[in-house]
């Protein structure tokens, strides 16, 4: 919604910065299952964590992203046995994950006159271990017929035809003690009305580094583009999109690259603050999760980062706010008005090198 769309047009919303996986692992079946809801974005005391209401016509773009992680192998858990959080195994299991429109927040079926909204297939290997599944603004129409609110479900399964027993894939990232970290994943919405006028776009192009120096255990994060926000007003609403490309040809092993994405006071934060521009939005300006992978010695791969952003107030005209991403490559964002971004670095010796183009930020807003 906008100052002058009292009819509420648009809506975004966001699973929000509570945990919204409702579970740390999924069995690993033989053969795969049909999934189960790991993640849900339907009625909820708070509107901006809540799933709009919604009507036959509308039209529905869905975003998310998950962080799913391999248990350990069989060399690993005898190495590290306290690591591993149930029985390990060797082989890449088939990870799916699907988004749906359905009727309430445990169906697995989509609603009558819908199809999945995006659904994708990887085979996870130990060397990557870490993947993270990203959904780019699908859409789904609300068909004839449809009455309440719903939700929408992200389904995972896993399966292998050589799985075992009490065997799993972890949702978020393991850790030393074998109980898995989750709070590394959403789901985010843009509901559009009616005839809604074309969003203001904007681009920032300008790199901020060209590498990140990697060291034993620890990185310091890099902010890769920082895009200045002013003269946003209460209601704008937006979706966001973030995306760095890193290359690994100079390291001498793989390294785990993780971003987030929120909203920043100055052009050089590093990490969310409790400052004026998390004032400025719901949820405290944060938009995404942080997110990882691991960066296989001399690879070149983008990183995506999806999310919205709804402004509650007016900002303050001797105020500058800023769209920071912290890592490498081209970050983009839709204004309903705008934002930041972080990504922190790999942890092994070695420089992250920044691939691609020099870098793009762009933003698209519907008119305040």
């Amino acid at each position: 919604m906008t100052p002058d769309d009292p009819a509420g047009a648009v809506r975004v919303s966001w699973t929000g910065n509570g945990v919204a996986e409702r579970s740390d692992r999924v069995a690993i079946s033989r053969p795969r299952g049909g999934g189960q809801v790991i993640m849900s974005l339907g009625p909820a005391r708070d509107p901006e964590c809540a799933l709009p209401d919604l009507k036959p016509g509308d039209r529905l773009r869905v975003m998310a992203e998950l962080e799913v992680t391999t248990d350990y192998s069989t060399a690993e858990a005898r190495a590290y046995p306290q690591g591993c959080a149930q029985q390990p195994y060797d082989y890449a299991p088939e990870v799916s994950a699907t988004l749906i429109l359905a009727d309430g927040s445990d169906s697995t079926q989509p609603v009558a006159g819908t199809r999945p909204i995006g659904s994708k297939t990887v085979a996870l290997s130990h060397e990557l271990h870490h993947y993270v599944f990203v959904f780019d603004r699908r859409e789904v129409i609300i068909p004839d017929g449809f009455r309440g609110r719903g939700s929408v479900n992200l389904l995972l399964a896993a399966g292998h035809k050589a799985a075992g027993v009490d065997q799993c894939l972890l949702v978020g990232q393991n850790q030393p003690d074998g109980k898995p970290k989750t709070d590394m994943g959403g789901i985010a919405i843009c509901r559009l009305r009616g005839e809604v006028a074309e969003p203001v776009t904007g681009r920032e192009t300008r790199l901020r580094v060209t590498g990140i120096k990697i060291h034993a255990s620890q990185a310091r994060p890099a902010v890769v583009y920082s895009m200045p926000l002013t003269n946003l007003k209460a209601h704008e609403q937006m979706t966001v999109r973030a995306k760095v490309a890193a290359s690994a040809a100079a390291l001498s092993t793989r390294a785990r690259l993780s971003t987030r994405v929120f909203l920043a006071d100055s052009a050089g934060q590093l990490a969310p603050e409790d400052g004026y521009a998390s004032g400025l939005a719901a949820n405290k300006g944060r938009v995404t999760k942080r997110t990882g992978f691991n960066l296989l010695r001399g690879a070149a791969v983008p990183t995506l980062k999806v999310g919205v952003l709804h402004i509650l107030r007016d900002q303050d005209a001797s105020k500058t706010v800023y769209m920071a991403p912290e890592t490498t490559a081209t970050l983009e964002l839709v204004r309903q008005r705008t934002l930041a971004a972080a990504v922190s670095p790999p942890t092994r010796h070695g420089e992250l090198r920044l691939a691609g183009r020099r870098g793009a930020g762009r933003r698209w807003i519907h008119p305040g």
